[in-house]
């Protein structure tokens, strides 16, 4: 559990810290040695601030927040750094969940953890770190608060006077992405980008830059890295250069590795001659483009043992990810359908709670041929089908982490009261509004709930809009009144 705890810390980016001064929720296990030499009251904070001339660290806490007890395992627990801190700061510990920590966190407008201020002997915000850093990024980022020239009004001032030379970007950018400024962070950043001339593109010092603007596959930012990866490589470092690359083809196959019915094979096509022509063939994406070509073909059997070894071997994290999407392929023949449960039931063998009853729910997805039986099928095809059967289509519009959506799921749309009904007057489509064409649906039918549910005639106009979830009998009854009002 401990270590479980401290990876999830860093990645989700903090937590309160410092000298325990009520206990955690976590126990013993994360009562890290400290070594920071905090100051426990606003008041006394500002006071020895003026006394010693030195600008206020402020640790704002959160017992729950997990990374800021990574923080202290990872960062306040280095002698090294806290003698740095002790130095050149006034160090503040505020339980913001405590009474007056919260009245503090309200006036500083903090409400996301982890996070760090520092004020000026006044009290007034000069720089602010939002998320847990490892050293010594944490340690580089607070020195440039000690710098009028670097603080976040400095940099403010020095940009609105036209200062654009490269050293400069890159520390604005810096301290834009350090306190959570992201769209001006993004705007700073392209047009920084926008300057540098080829022989700078490719520079190891620009790459950190570069690289967070080049994540689209279509932008022409992306596809020049593409053209001059070898130079990048040079600079860089091919693992490196490569590995991101990769990664910005795995964002681009993953929803279509998560979903049958958005599969596009012309530019599966693209993205494979792309792949090959920078990647060494080698590279574990390839394993990717496999399984979501095996997805989108509907080839079941050679799909489920291609992720018994690709996933296992290279992407491990995201294999229940993929896993658990298999259970909501509905009209699969029996065969099919068959060879998709025995690899589920085999995977939730392997697994623990709560995995094992996400699993257990994806089985009696499959199971299930009693309630509605959502089709696989493209938003297109689902039409088609309804205007050749004189039917409507009914489609459910959700997202995985939706609650109230999963209830339906769950607990509606298996019965067989309503499967009797809808089957037999509907096309239905499930459409996860997060993945493929469901971002496109999203827009055009003005989805701002979830669950959202439309009655669609075969030309795709709306008949009959339904928001939220509602009972098995009284969704029956809702649809059936405004069908006979037709």
């Amino acid at each position: 559990m401990k270590k479980f705890v401290l990876l999830l810390t860093l990645l989700l980016g903090g937590m309160p810290l410092g000298a325990q001064i009520e206990e955690s929720v976590y126990g013993d296990e994360v009562k890290f040695d400290v070594k920071m030499k905090y100051v426990y009251s606003f008041e006394e904070a500002l006071k020895k601030a003026r006394e010693e001339n030195k600008p206020i660290f402020v640790n704002w806490f959160e017992d729950w927040a997990v990374p800021c007890h990574a923080m202290n395992k990872y960062v306040f627990s280095d002698q090294k750094f806290a003698d740095y801190m002790d130095t050149h700061f006034v160090n503040l510990w505020i339980n913001a969940k405590s009474t007056d920590g919260k009245a503090w966190a309200e006036k500083y407008d903090v409400h996301t953890m982890a996070q760090y201020s520092v004020l000026d002997k006044n009290g007034n915000v000069i720089f602010r770190i939002i998320g847990g850093k490892q050293l010594p990024e944490f340690q580089e980022l607070l020195a440039l608060s000690l710098d009028p020239k670097t603080t976040i009004q400095g940099v403010d001032a020095r940009y609105e006077k036209g200062e654009r030379n490269q050293k400069f970007f890159r520390t604005y950018i810096d301290v834009l992405d350090a306190s959570g400024q992201s769209d001006k962070r993004d705007s700073v950043s392209d047009e920084f980008i926008a300057t540098l001339k080829d022989k700078d593109l490719v520079k190891k010092e620009n790459w950190k830059y570069v690289s967070r603007r080049a994540t689209d596959r279509e932008s022409e930012l992306f596809k020049k890295l593409i053209f001059r990866k070898e130079e990048f490589a040079k600079n860089v470092g091919r693992e490196k250069v490569e590995q991101f690359i990769s990664n910005v083809y795995f964002a681009e196959l993953f929803p279509y590795a998560c979903s049958s019915t958005a599969y596009d094979s012309k530019k599966m096509a693209d993205i494979y001659l792309e792949m090959f022509q920078c990647l060494p063939d080698t590279s574990a994406i390839f394993g990717i483009y496999k399984i979501t070509k095996l997805r989108g073909e509907k080839r079941y059997a050679e799909l489920t043992d291609a992720m018994r070894t690709i996933l296992k071997d290279n992407y491990d994290q995201w294999a229940m990810n993929i896993d658990l999407t298999l259970g909501d392929i509905k009209g699969l023949p029996n065969d099919e359908r068959d060879v998709l449960i025995a690899y589920l039931q085999e995977r939730a063998q392997a697994a623990q709670r709560p995995a094992i009853d996400y699993y257990n729910q994806a089985i009696r997805n499959l199971e299930n041929k009693e309630g509605i039986q959502f089709s696989d099928l493209s938003f297109e095809e689902a039409l088609k089908k309804a205007g050749e059967e004189g039917k409507r289509v009914f489609m459910d519009c959700y997202t995985t982490w939706c609650g109230p959506c999963r209830v339906m799921n769950m607990q509606v749309f298996p019965q067989k009261i309503v499967g009797d009904y809808f089957n037999e007057h509907f096309i239905s489509l499930k459409m996860d509004m997060e993945k493929g064409e469901g971002k496109m649906l999203l827009e055009k039918y003005q989805v701002e709930g979830f669950p959202t549910m439309f009655v669609l005639e075969p030309d795709g106009s709306v008949v009959y809009k339904m928001v939220g979830s509602r009972g098995a009998q009284k969704l029956l009854d809702e649809v059936k009144k405004y069908e006979n009002k037709l």
